[in-house]
């Protein structure tokens, strides 16, 4: 079992490439959400890896929202139609961040990231419901309802991210998490957006996950590529920030033989997940919310 340590950022690098390709991503499904059903907190097994509900871990400081831009507010909206009542149902609600943890139980090197140039950056990681349902996370092209009703839309980049990927040696782990929100698209009433951004009304709304059963699921390769990237060989790896484990490759896709790693877990207060509207009292009976807690973290082992 991995030991208890804090999480940190993973520091991803950038570039430009042409738009094109597929990735890793599950096809984002609008209706799907956190389930609020009972499920297992066993690991479950993949293809070329396996899974671990958990292993106890730290506080998590300034975690990763994967995949995710932009700000989050619980308040009402100040802008045009903002405020409580029917206008303000349209906040974005600000997730409960899960630690998670990649790791290489293999005997040789694996690469976590995309297997093919996209437009955007795809997460080391996907997560789905107890259903099945993927969770759609925002990112840097969501315009969620909160913006577009008090903002409005959100401006996307007209460039493309080259992919990076992340190696990771045998008994190497990568500390990372997940956001714990997913998009469901939704339509702001008219009288809710500022008529004068004439872009519809048709928005993203921000939703945490409630306790429930997910399943975590990761693919990596063997090798990598830079060929579609770069046009040449991949450059140096350079070492995760903050002690985040291994190492990362700008411009890199991964290749060669893939393998899988996945884990269905019971997310629920061990895990930082508390459910809304508010955080549920601490085990004991104490009913201090504010305490901090050792948290678990879903484990997702790649072996051979």
């Amino acid at each position: 079992m991995v030991q208890s340590s804090r999480f940190a950022s993973v520091a991803l690098l950038f570039g430009v490439a042409a738009c094109g390709g597929k990735s890793f991503d599950v096809e984002p499904d609008p209706t799907s959400g956190g389930s609020n059903q009972a499920g297992s907190g066993q690991g479950g097994s993949g293809h070329g890896g396996n899974g671990s509900a958990g292993s106890a871990l730290g506080p998590l400081p300034g975690p990763v929202h994967l995949g995710y831009a932009g700000s989050i507010s619980k308040g009402g909206g100040t802008g045009q139609g903002g405020g409580a009542g029917e206008c303000g149902g349209f906040d974005d609600e600000p997730g409960s961040p899960v630690n998670v943890m990649i790791i290489n139980k293999t005997t040789a090197p694996i690469y976590l990231g995309q297997d093919m140039v996209t437009c955007g950056v795809s997460p080391l990681f996907r997560v789905a419901d107890a259903g099945g349902g993927a969770l759609p996370a925002p990112t840097s092209c969501t315009t969620t309802c909160q913006q577009l009703r008090d903002v409005g839309p959100n401006a996307c980049a007209s460039i493309c991210a080259f992919p990076s990927s992340v190696a990771l040696q045998p008994g190497e782990t990568l500390y990372t998490s997940w956001s714990g929100v997913f998009t469901v698209e939704r339509q702001l009433p008219t009288q809710c957006a500022n008529p004068d951004y004439g872009y519809g009304t048709t928005c993203r709304q921000t939703k945490q996950v409630q306790p429930g059963s997910f399943t975590f699921a990761a693919m990596a390769g063997r090798s990598v590529d830079c060929q579609a990237t770069t046009g040449g060989t991949c450059g140096a790896c350079s070492p995760g920030g903050n002690n985040a484990g291994g190492c990362t490759i700008p411009g890199s896709l991964i290749a060669g033989q893939m393998l899988t790693a996945t884990t269905s877990v019971l997310l629920d207060y061990q895990y930082g997940v508390w459910g809304s509207p508010q955080p549920a009292p601490l085990p004991g009976g104490s009913g201090d919310t504010g305490a901090a807690l050792p948290l678990l973290g879903v484990e997702l082992i790649f072996t051979d």
